[in-house]
């Protein structure tokens, strides 16, 4: 019998490598920092910071700690400071403290109060010549 060698992206259930996704029950409370590279679902309580390429605060939930993140969906409760690319804080959303963000959406009936910081872009990497001009 021969034994065959799974590709290093995959695993044996045929989900890619790094696309895990880790939820925390609503009975559940966390003293501590959590990091994560995959998705991190949030539906009971998590007192410290949590790092993960994506968060999901779901209605009910709270996270008091600061949280650092690319995408950031609030429909629970936060308190603390948010870094996120993307923030969402949905109608059942509730935050405090502050948001540093790239691009934001607060609908109707989510909260924030604090401080909201937009993330500084880019400045374009060569400045354009003067027509006419010539290098040497």
């Amino acid at each position: 019998m021969t034994q065959t060698e799974l590709p290093p992206s995959s695993r044996r259930d045929g989900q890619p490598q790094g696309r895990h996704h880790s939820i925390l029950a609503a009975d559940l409370k966390i003293n501590g920092d959590l990091q994560s590279r995959s998705q991190i679902t949030v539906e009971g309580e998590v007192r410290g910071n949590i790092t993960s390429p994506e968060i999901n605060v779901k209605a009910g939930a709270r996270i008091r700690g600061d949280v650092d993140t690319m995408n950031f969906v609030l429909a629970g409760h936060v308190d603390g400071h948010v870094t996120a690319d993307k923030v969402d804080i949905l109608a059942s959303g509730v935050g405090s403290g502050s948001i540093t963000y790239t691009t934001m959406t607060i609908l109707a009936g989510g909260i924030f109060e604090g401080e909201l910081r937009r993330k500084a872009t880019q400045p374009p990497a060569t400045e354009p010549q003067p027509s006419g001009s010539s290098l040497e």
